[in-house]
């Protein structure tokens, strides 16, 4: 069915919506516009099966179902409801307005309101929430704070994947945490070598570094900036070698021990094995950062 609006849910997406948020929803205005317009509809099914079901519906009924009517629609304007459910309630509303030319029998008032409230409670069902813990709510909501630093700005590309990867662990999907956080590494990894100016051949040609395996990216990067490095012997020389060999190191251990395996996918991930990914991604893609802009 097609929504007719946006709910503030997806209007705000990295909002969390809290227990309150939600009990001042569907407990609050909501649940007692709905009870006031569910009694007026049991007032109504009581006298279902008496001779007094084809006359004018009374006065007094009719202000209350329109009233509790009124009061479902003005609660249910942040909320994205079906089409088919909107023209319904339209048409319900519509029906009861005071000034409405259609006259309405006690037998049609029964059948019109009770089928509105019966698709309201089907339709509202299809809503759901998941739960974050406290503990990991800036990871979802502030994933720039949490995780970015300098990256941001210094390893381009990086923003979506690390945004998915915090929002994933907050909402417990370990193995799916992983994956984004190795495409961050393979981004630092392309970063780190462009700024070592390597090229990747194949067969005579050369390939474009984010069509590149990662092998291929260490092997250059070790061929220049370690075996092949041309710089002077001194502190100079001493600190670009320790770096490479640092950062290369890490890039093997994420290939061997987390990258193949997930992209493989030959292996599925707890949630103590992201959060320990999590920290060690986010640890040395920060520390690389300032290095490769």
């Amino acid at each position: 069915m097609t929504a007719t609006r946006q709910a503030p849910w997806e209007a705000e997406p990295s909002r969390l919506w809290g227990v309150l948020d939600m009990e001042r929803f569907y407990t609050g205005l909501f649940l007692g516009a709905v009870a006031h317009y569910s009694r007026a509809v049991g007032m109504l099914l009581e006298r279902a099966d008496s001779a007094t079901t084809n006359e004018p519906l009374q006065e007094a009924t009719r202000g209350h179902l329109a009233r509790g009517l009124e009061g479902i629609a003005k609660t249910l304007e942040g909320v994205p409801l079906s089409e088919v459910l909107v023209k319904h309630l339209e048409r319900v509303r519509q029906y009861l307005d005071k000034d409405s030319p259609l006259p309405m029998s006690e037998q049609s008032a029964i059948y019109i309101t009770k089928d509105f409230l019966d698709n309201l409670e089907v339709e509202l069902r299809t809503h759901l929430f998941l739960f974050v813990p406290s503990a990991r709510k800036d990871m979802f909501t502030k994933p720039e704070e949490w995780f970015w630093g300098e990256v941001k700005e210094r390893v381009r590309d990086t923003e979506v994947d690390i945004e998915e990867a915090c929002r994933c662990h907050a909402l417990g999907r370990s193995t799916a945490t992983v994956t984004h956080l190795m495409r961050v590494a393979e981004i630092g990894l392309r970063g780190l070598a462009r700024k070592a100016g390597v090229k990747v051949t194949k067969k005579g040609r050369n390939v474009p570094l984010a069509w590149a395996e990662w092998q291929d990216l260490i092997a250059e990067i070790r061929a220049k900036k370690i075996t092949g490095l041309q710089t002077p012997r001194g502190p100079k020389r001493s600190d670009e070698i320790d770096f490479y060999l640092g950062a290369l190191g890490e890039f093997e251990a994420f290939k061997d021990v987390y990258r193949h395996h997930v992209m493989h996918a030959r292996k599925s991930y707890k949630d103590t094995d992201a959060e320990h990914v999590m920290l060690y991604v986010r640890g040395f893609i920060r520390r690389l950062a300032p290095r490769i802009r």
